[in-house]
């Protein structure tokens, strides 16, 4: 039987020990302005829902989440937040996957979607704020490729699907290429996987080995590892101790790890797949590509 408060509108209420210095901190970093005040409170709306700041004597203790802003983009928003100088927290929550600022929770609400992404921050007055959309979700939810299987369906179905162009590229990488350390980011422990853009006809990717530690070559951790190259589109030729091999739909390569190889993209450039191990050796994800 439905209580006397199922159908009551539900308001969050913050404390803050300073309203003027709360009121700059919402304007000016979160771009919020209140609908109304009154004095000792100020009310805001944000699609729908409201909160309410109000001055109090007391502080929150800043230890569990407050409040949370359901958002489609958390990366864009991050970013838009930081700029306007928002200091996110660097959580580690026992049991769950940490991606920068971002945490990753395996399941949700069934409506929601099958996972989580949570980022939190501080306001002036220590109240703890959370930003999260969901993955997987419905119309109500970005329908973002899950990291991780839901925790209820983990038992019966051990399965990682990601579209290539969410997984995160490495920062500073060649100038026109896209690295993608794709193995690292689905969980992946028994070998080594990255992908690669490389452009169209281009010389720079470094010829290389992964026998002893020079120029071009991999840092220590990684030598040794034995390789398999795929191009998932467009083609390339690799050149292995001055012979030339053809990496397109139709061929692949494995080369060792004393082969000295360079990349050499064909005139629509290619998407490498790379798969890297260490023969002999139970791989370390440590090392991985």
């Amino acid at each position: 039987m439905p209580g006397p408060l199922s159908d009551a509108h539900v308001v969050t209420k913050l404390p803050a020990q300073d309203l003027d210095r709360a009121r700059r901190f919402y304007h000016d970093k979160l771009g919020l302005e209140p609908v109304e005040e009154r004095e000792g409170g100020l009310r805001f709306i944000c699609a729908g829902t409201e909160f309410h700041l109000f001055s109090s004597s007391g502080a929150a203790s800043g230890a569990s989440t407050q409040m949370g802003f359901e958002v489609t983009d958390l990366e864009a928003v991050i970013e838009d937040l930081r700029r306007r100088g928002v200091t996110f927290e660097a959580v580690e929550v026992p049991g769950f996957e940490t991606q920068g600022e971002m945490v990753v929770v395996a399941n949700n609400y069934p409506s929601k979607g099958s996972g989580e992404l949570g980022a939190f921050f501080y306001d002036s007055e220590g109240n703890l704020l959370a930003l999260g959309p969901a993955t997987d979700g419905d119309a109500r939810g970005p329908r973002l490729a899950s990291i991780r299987a839901s925790a209820a369906s983990a038992a019966l179905l051990d399965v990682t699907h990601v579209g290539i162009d969410e997984l995160k590229a490495v920062e500073g990488f060649l100038e026109g290429f896209t690295f993608r350390r794709a193995g690292a980011q689905m969980g992946v422990t028994p070998f080594g996987m990255s992908i690669i853009d490389m452009p169209a006809e281009t010389t720079a990717y470094p010829e290389h080995d992964h026998s002893s530690e020079g120029p071009g070559n991999p840092p220590a951790h990684q030598l040794g590892q034995e390789e398999v190259y795929i191009a998932l589109r467009g083609s390339a030729d690799v050149q292995v101790d001055g012979h030339r091999y053809k990496l397109d739909a139709d061929h692949i390569i494995r080369v060792g790890p004393t082969a000295r190889r360079k990349i050499l993209p064909g005139p629509d450039g290619v998407r490498l797949l790379a798969i890297g191990g260490f023969p002999g050796k139970v791989y370390d994800p440590a090392a991985t590509l």
